[in-house]
């Protein structure tokens, strides 16, 4: 690269004056890098920078900055959970099933256990609803036996039962039945007879945890007879 530099230059009569003239710089010295290298080398030994602890500090520094995001990443991923079709059934407390009795009746082909201190009796006019009233004589349950299936046609949960209002409970004969909990304010559960005929339906009428807790338990006993 050419450089500009004022010099002295012989005018006429033998003047110097100074005047900018284009002059080529000298070659640049071959061992300048080396000069420079070396001393950056030793300036940085002198800091301690390369001090075998300085590369291991700063290796450990890494590790815990990936470390972190990694976990970061891996807590964000596990968070998202695919949606289950079936709701976990909740417990029911050992006090609410201590004293159960069983419901058969020879007209209808199933049985279920309610609790005892509770009754059954059919609704006034139709033999086919069953009324289950608490110690309190309260209607909390009512049953109705012969459900015609062609006519109700697909339940709420039978379409949608990834809904957070279906539950789906197992029952003591292996089997499974759908509860929804969100029939204006009320609870349904349907049973489909074995050739498909009929259903038997089972409506909670107050919802609470106890009431909820008991219902769960006759559905989980319900099972028809051979």
């Amino acid at each position: 690269m050419t450089e500009w530099f004022k010099v002295p230059v012989s005018k006429t009569g033998g003047e110097l004056l100074p005047s900018w003239v284009r002059i080529p710089p000298l070659p640049p010295d071959g061992n300048w890098r080396f000069r420079w290298g070396k001393k950056i080398f030793n300036l940085m030994n002198q800091k301690g920078f390369l001090n075998p602890t300085f590369f291991i500090a700063i290796a450990v520094v890494g590790f815990v900055i990936v470390g972190y995001f990694v976990l970061q990443r891996g807590q964000n991923g596990s968070s998202v959970k695919t949606p289950s079709l079936a709701t976990p059934t909740p417990s029911i407390p050992t006090s609410v099933t201590n004293e159960w009795k069983i419901f058969q009746d020879s007209r209808y082909t199933f049985r279920f256990e309610y609790p005892a201190k509770w009754s059954i009796e059919n609704q006034q006019g139709t033999a086919r609803v069953f009324i289950i009233k608490n110690e309190q004589r309260e209607e909390i349950i009512t049953i109705d036996t012969e459900v015609n299936l062609a006519v109700i046609g697909i339940s709420y949960c039978g379409a949608y039962p990834q809904d957070n209002r279906c539950e789906i409970l197992k029952t003591d004969d292996d089997s499974a039945v759908i509860i929804d909990w969100g029939v204006d304010g009320k609870a349904n559960a349907m049973f489909s007879s074995p050739n498909g005929t009929h259903g038997v339906s089972f409506t909670l009428h107050k919802i609470n945890s106890d009431t909820k807790s008991i219902f769960r338990k006759i559905l989980s006993t319900f099972k028809f007879l051979k």
